[in-house]
């Protein structure tokens, strides 16, 4: 079943190696063995890059950015995931049996479809892209390959606030950083050009900030 809950500092797929070790046959049955590297996988779009940073600190093996947009997948290496592949670029020895955590951030279906694609029998998909319209069509080797789906957003706002506290604490400790996301600054008065910039997305845009000088 699906389940609603952004962050689960207890039993989350990156919590550090060190206190997951003890458990790992709760947290991937039917495996014989430890997993050796347990690498999450990031679709990288804004919020690909915010987990590329977080999953970094907590991944104990490889971590893989899927994007199709090569500028977007030069900056989730330089944010420290280990390779980056265009989708329809993915070694076959990723397909389906390599990733025990997926993160899927961008928010269309395809993006979802390949996540589904890439995740492990008895892994976990967590979908924190935001699907806000229209239908999305259920994989069902989703099923059969017994994934663990995790919602990244949640319509208790009790678990989202805990959710923001817990990011707010990220950020005070300097654990994570939204400084390498913001490529463009504007003034109150340039905010016309700074939304032409958003639009236009080019490739060296990622956010943008206004300021009041």
């Amino acid at each position: 079943m699906p389940r609603c809950c952004p962050f689960r500092p207890v039993s989350s797929p990156l919590t550090p190696s060190a206190s997951r070790s003890p458990s790992w046959r709760k947290r991937f049955p039917g495996r014989r063995s430890p997993p050796e590297a347990a690498p999450p996988w990031s679709v990288s779009a804004s919020w690909g890059w915010v987990l590329v940073q977080l999953a970094k600190r907590h991944a104990p093996g490889l971590l893989v950015g899927v994007d199709p947009d090569p500028a977007r997948r030069a900056r989730a290496l330089a944010l420290g995931a280990d390779l980056a592949f265009a989708p329809d670029e993915v070694p076959d020895e990723h397909l389906g049996t390599r990733f025990d955590v997926v993160l899927e951030a961008t928010g269309v279906t395809p993006g979802l479809a390949t996540a589904g694609r890439l995740v492990r029998p008895f892994g976990t998909l967590n979908v924190v892209g935001y699907h806000h319209t229209g239908d999305a069509k259920m994989d069902m080797d989703l099923w059969y390959k017994a994934v663990t789906v995790v919602n990244g957003f949640c319509p208790d706002r009790t678990r989202t606030i805990a959710a923001m506290a817990v990011a707010l604490e990220l950020i005070a400790q300097r654990r994570f950083s939204y400084a390498p996301l913001v490529t463009h600054w504007y003034t109150l008065d340039q905010v016309d050009e700074a939304f032409a910039a958003m639009a236009a997305a080019g490739p060296d845009f990622v956010k943008g900030v206004l300021v009041n000088p």
